[in-house]
């Protein structure tokens, strides 16, 4: 399944728009038949068909998945 590509705009354009100085450092792969954003080599955020993989620190992880329409990765 092709990822979505209006995702993947969003999140270009959001990228530019609130952090313009780190565009050096941010990486654009695919992976996982989808697209992935690596920040200083990292995985950020990335899309799997329809789907926003977002990296959330541990200490604030209950509380993300607490919200509606999130879930664990589980690919």
């Amino acid at each position: 399944m092709p990822y979505n590509e209006q995702l993947e705009a969003r999140i270009n354009q959001i990228w530019l728009e609130k952090f313009p100085e780190a565009q050096a450092d941010v990486e654009v792969k695919k992976m996982f038949g989808g697209l992935v954003y690596l920040y200083c080599g990292k995985m950020t955020v990335g899309i799997v068909g329809d789907d926003l993989m977002a990296r959330v620190p541990a200490a604030v992880m209950q509380e993300v998945l607490n919200e509606d329409s999130v879930r664990p990765m589980d690919f």
